[in-house]
């Protein structure tokens, strides 16, 4: 988005961060940090080798000739890994043996140049500064290298973050705050971003049975933390998350269900806000039916038994017995456009779930019993409960998993319109 006036200026919009979310680390930063180092290295070569071409004392060109050695060594080991932050994934080993090719191909020419300059009897002084101009071409030339070009997501992470360990200490890296650079390029090739992104948004669907694996708080938040930034109006940020596990959900879980199950109790309770239209015409009702079908036929529930209906349904409110449980809250004086909002947000927490080969369930089942909820959440009064998500690995050997539901194809929801003409 560009400001009036200030076109070369691009804004971004500051988002509410996760709590906690500074204990990640600046890659970006550390990146640089690390060609910073490289360059320094380069630079302590040539300054020492410019040093010792003076009359410092034996002892202290003895000192100072074995830093050249240390540091020039250093710069060389490091800057393997630095090199292979430059090349994607499928041909990094070819492309650094490439780049160490070139290098040991500069150390079988480097002796005959300096063997063909001592034997113009210049002075000792002017061979070592005719040297270390080597050492100032490299420095330049690492420090002045386009970190944009970076390839990989996993090299801006490890190799740099190892390398720069012994430069900073670690208790600085953990401070740095984590900032999502939404202005930087892919770390993927273009299709092979395309097909990655495509595949999470085609393989998330509902799941209705998960393991018992525990979720990573981690994972948890890195969803979160991705999903904030969710296309939002104005940038309002309507979202309001409850996460829930361990003791705290099956306290829920157990309310909710105390309710469910008595008749007496649920009766004429009503949901925080219409999901479902009041009228259900074609095709939708026919869509809820289909899915309504193919998941008890699945199950093996007939049509007529309600017993076995309500079990299948009240499994919703163990969070389809998934370790960890989102709550999803908003501000009552906000309107319709705010659901939109919550809708992308919602979305993208799913995606950035398969991202990390987690699964999710979103459910309007909680809306009945938002009471419930807000009293053992204590969810404040001015917030409404949206739904309900459950999230964790899925047990495939569930049959209830199988079922993949139909959506209707591009053509059969857009119109196309060109030169005034309407294309199906």
């Amino acid at each position: 988005m560009e400001s009036q006036g200030q076109s070369n200026k691009r804004l971004t919009t500051g988002r509410v961060p996760y709590p906690a979310f500074l204990t990640s680390t600046n890659t970006p930063l550390i990146h640089h940090h690390f060609s910073v180092r490289l360059g320094a290295d380069f630079g302590v070569c040539l300054k020492l080798m410019a040093m010792a071409g003076f009359s410092l004392g034996s002892a202290l060109n003895v000192v100072i000739v074995f830093n050249v050695g240390a540091s020039s060594l250093g710069t060389q080991l490091l800057a393997y890994t630095y090199a292979g932050d430059f090349y994607p994934s499928t041909i990094r080993s070819a492309g650094v043996g490439f780049a160490s090719g070139a290098g040991r191909f500069g150390s079988i020419v480097a002796p005959v140049l300096i063997g063909w300059l001592v034997s113009l009897n210049l002075p000792f002084k002017q061979n070592l500064i005719v040297i270390s101009v080597a050492g100032l071409i490299g420095a330049l030339a690492v420090t002045l290298i386009n970190q944009s070009q970076v390839d990989s997501t996993q090299a801006k992470k490890m190799p740099a973050l190892s390398a720069v360990i012994c430069i900073v200490p670690p208790n600085f890296l953990r401070a740095i705050p984590m900032i999502k650079n939404r202005l930087s390029k892919p770390y993927l090739p273009p299709e092979l971003l395309s097909r990655t992104i495509d595949w999470a948004i085609t393989s998330r669907r509902s799941i209705r049975a998960f393991r018992q694996d525990p979720v990573s708080h981690d994972d948890i938040e890195g969803i979160l933390d991705v999903a904030r930034f969710s296309a939002t109006g104005v940038n309002m940020q309507p979202w309001r998350v409850h996460v829930v596990t361990g003791e705290i959900k099956s306290l829920l879980s157990s309310a909710i269900e105390e309710v469910d199950n008595d008749p007496e109790l649920s009766q004429g309770l009503e949901d925080s806000y219409e999901y479902y239209p009041r009228e259900w015409t074609s095709p939708y009702i026919d869509r809820r039916r289909q899915l309504g079908w193919e998941l008890y036929g699945l199950l093996g529930i007939t049509k007529g038994e309600k017993k076995r209906m309500h079990q299948q349904h009240g499994r919703n409110y163990r969070f389809f017995d998934a370790p960890v449980g989102l709550i999803f809250t908003i501000d009552r004086v906000l309107q319709e456009g705010s659901l939109l909002d919550y809708g992308m947000f919602l979305q993208s927490v799913m995606i950035a779930a398969r991202g990390r080969g987690l699964h999710t369930c979103p459910q309007a089942a909680f809306l009945k019993y938002h009471q419930v909820i807000s009293e053992i959440l204590s969810i404040p009064a001015d917030q409404m409960l949206v739904c309900g998500m459950s999230l964790g690995y899925a047990d495939e050997t569930r049959v209830e998993n199988s079922l993949v539901t139909d959506r209707e194809p591009v053509s059969a929801f857009t119109t196309f319109h060109h030169n005034n003409k309407e294309t199906p």
